[in-house]
């Protein structure tokens, strides 16, 4: 019976702290004018819920604000050219959605090719905050590697990733309490398995 009620209050410990997570999330992404402060919070969220997810470690008010302060400018740079890449691709969608409006085959490739772009542009950014020292070069390489090399757990993701990101679109109470920090933990989660794995192949 202890077991099972340190078990449910850890599980609600951990709801908490992704929901307080994801307040820091908004608030410094507001702070920062959302254009200029998505980025540096993002990077911040990517930290704060890599070190409780792998070492359970908590993230106090002060450490995410210097991490988002400290990684200001650059986390703007990466997260503005993956935006860019983003972006792009919508417009060749809308394009496909206009001239391939008989083809709904070719539309859903699109679609699919969206969602590779976005996990490309996500690799890309988690790479950075991992290694910020990672030159942009460097970094595209090793996410091109971890995203093709493991084709199925790839699409395994996308689907996943898509199921609850409509679940959170369409609960707006969800999105606002937990949808950052939650989208982001099973990212992390998806990553670290990536790494894991290149690692392995880099040893033998």
């Amino acid at each position: 019976m202890k077991h099972i009620q340190n078990s449910l209050m850890n599980f609600f410990n951990y709801i908490a702290y992704l929901c307080f997570l994801n307040m820091l999330w908004i608030f410094s992404t507001l702070a920062g004018g959302i254009l200029f402060g998505i980025g540096p919070a993002t990077y911040a969220l990517i930290y704060s819920v890599h070190q409780f997810r792998s070492k359970q470690n908590y993230t106090s008010i002060r450490i995410f604000f210097e991490r988002y302060k400290e990684h200001f400018w650059l986390s703007n740079l990466y997260f503005g050219l993956g935006g860019i890449f983003f972006i792009t691709s919508l417009f060749n969608l809308r394009i496909s959605v206009v001239f391939f409006n008989s083809y709904p085959f070719l539309q859903a490739i699109y679609l699919l090719l969206i969602f590779i772009v976005a996990t490309t542009a996500l690799l890309f950014f988690h790479n950075y905050t991992m290694n910020p020292s990672i030159s942009i070069m460097q970094n595209l390489r090793v996410t091109l590697f971890l995203l093709f090399r493991y084709p199925l757990n790839t699409l395994a993701f996308i689907f996943t990733f898509i199921t609850l990101f409509f679940l959170f679109t369409n609960k707006t109470s969800l999105l606002i309490l937990f949808g950052a920090a939650l989208l982001i933990l099973f990212f992390d989660y998806y990553h670290s398995s990536l790494v894991i794995k290149f690692h392995q192949i880099n040893r033998n």
